[in-house]
């Protein structure tokens, strides 16, 4: 493994969108890596329940995360407060800093690039069938159920609402995919299983030219 590790990155960065994959390929770069991961999503996630944007459970009626609530959340809460993004722009640097960390960010790619950080910067991407049919299957196992066209209309909405947020407190388009990442990786006909192997392939591919 350590002879592996030498041809890896300090910092790998993965970005794309909802149901590309991308969180199930972090985890498991982090198994074979051993690197911390931190995911910014998971910061917005968590801060979007505490807004009050989630839906209830039933049994124990607390509030949880869903899609459609983290849609509203975007679209109501984030652009009165910008500090929201700063602060989790702030802890991704920290952990790019102390290095062997895997960073999952549709905004970490393009803001390293803009400031010389190096790191290894990867667009995580699938057709738009494939994420619907991963989230409702996410959201089913969460016992929520959304049709396809609701999911649909929610992924364009949380992407168009990411490129005016971005734009306005960045100054960038992060969906200018080639100007930000290093390569693109596909995961629309990878079993999930190969998905992992593959990539880290790549990776070390990557690094050694």
């Amino acid at each position: 493994m350590v002879d592996t590790l030498r041809t890896v990155p300090n910092v790998i960065v993965l970005g794309g969108p909802g149901g590309s994959g991308r969180s199930t390929l972090a985890q498991k770069l982090v198994e074979i890596t051993s690197y911390n991961h931190i995911y910014g999503g998971a910061m917005q996630r968590a801060l979007s329940v505490e807004a009050g944007y989630g839906e209830r459970d039933s049994k124990t009626q607390q509030l949880t995360f869903s899609e459609a609530a983290f849609i509203k959340y975007h679209q109501e809460y984030v652009p009165h407060h910008p500090e929201i993004d700063l602060k989790i722009d702030v802890k991704l640097f920290e952990a790019a800093h102390r290095g062997k960390v895997i960073i999952e960010s549709m905004t970490f790619g393009p803001l390293a690039k803009r400031v010389g950080f190096e790191a290894l910067k990867i667009w995580i991407t699938a057709d738009e069938e494939t994420r619907v049919q991963r989230l409702m299957q996410r959201e089913q196992d969460g016992g929520r159920t959304v049709s396809a066209d609701v999911m649909i209309d929610l992924l364009r909405k949380r992407t168009d609402a990411n490129k005016k947020r971005y734009q306005a407190l960045y100054g960038f388009d992060y969906l200018h995919v080639g100007e930000y990442y290093d390569f693109t990786f596909d995961t629309t006909h990878i079993p999930p299983e190969s998905m992992a192997e593959r990539l880290f392939e790549l990776i070390q591919k990557r690094t050694q030219l």
